[in-house]
């Protein structure tokens, strides 16, 4: 039977296929400031789906991992628990990139939530890109996750997931919280398969990146699939 490289993160397992990568846990140390209060070890999955979308992986990964269309896809949905205006850039490192979007003062507590959380671990949700394609949110008291499985240049398959405390799978917040994180995938949805549409034009606009506060996560996540693609650290 072939043996895998396997390690465990947070309570996250990772498999390395081609048995050259180097040690995971190092290249995602800074992450550990920003993520240790939410206790994601301690959650387990409540519900998992899989879907399949029209879309690059690549495109799916920026989409996940900005604050910039949070107030104009998700205008019903998230606009008014994370605005684009309270997104913030967090830490970056060899092996993620991550960002914050906080809460509006006026959307009420998410309930329950670890004790040792400051107060704004409990008006914010931290979001981070473990290189290459594992993207999650965690919340106080939720975190929704999506392992993508890229099956040609236009489609790409996800596992999905909502992770819960213990105690919490019957709550109705976290029935609410999962009835949310399928709707806001599925406007994502519609947005990058729209825009997938869009890359077949040789009209296709060029713009710069917003401010690092809203997009310096995709200048990380594309200097990353540069060093890949080339082989020079420093891409």
């Amino acid at each position: 039977m072939p043996e895998f490289k396997v390690e465990e993160w947070l309570g996250f397992i990772f498999v390395n296929t081609s048995g050259t990568a180097a040690p995971l846990a190092p290249q995602l140390e800074g992450m550990l400031p920003y993520l240790k209060n939410y206790h994601p070890e301690e959650r387990h999955s409540t519900e998992t789906w899989f879907e399949e979308w029209s879309t690059n992986w690549k495109c799916l990964i920026e989409n996940f991992m900005e604050g910039y269309h949070l107030s104009i896809t998700h205008a019903k949905t998230l606009d008014h628990v994370t605005p684009t205006r309270l997104c913030e850039k967090l830490a970056s490192g060899p092996g993620f990139t991550a960002y914050r979007s906080n809460y509006d003062p006026t959307f009420p507590q998410r309930e329950p939530f670890p004790e040792d959380l400051t107060e704004q671990e409990r008006r914010s949700s931290v979001l981070f890109n473990v290189y290459p394609n594992f993207v999650i949110t965690v919340g106080p008291n939720c975190a929704v996750f999506l392992i993508l499985l890229p099956e040609t240049p236009e489609t790409v398959n996800i596992k999905m997931g909502v992770l819960v405390q213990e105690g919490a799978d019957d709550l109705p917040e976290t029935a609410e919280y999962i009835a949310l994180a399928h709707e806001f995938n599925a406007e994502d949805k519609v947005t990058l398969e729209a825009m997938q549409k869009n890359t077949k034009t040789a009209h296709r606009p060029m713009a710069p990146l917003a401010p690092d506060a809203l997009e310096g996560t995709i200048w990380d996540f594309t200097r990353h699939m540069a060093r890949l693609t080339t082989g020079e650290a420093g891409a």
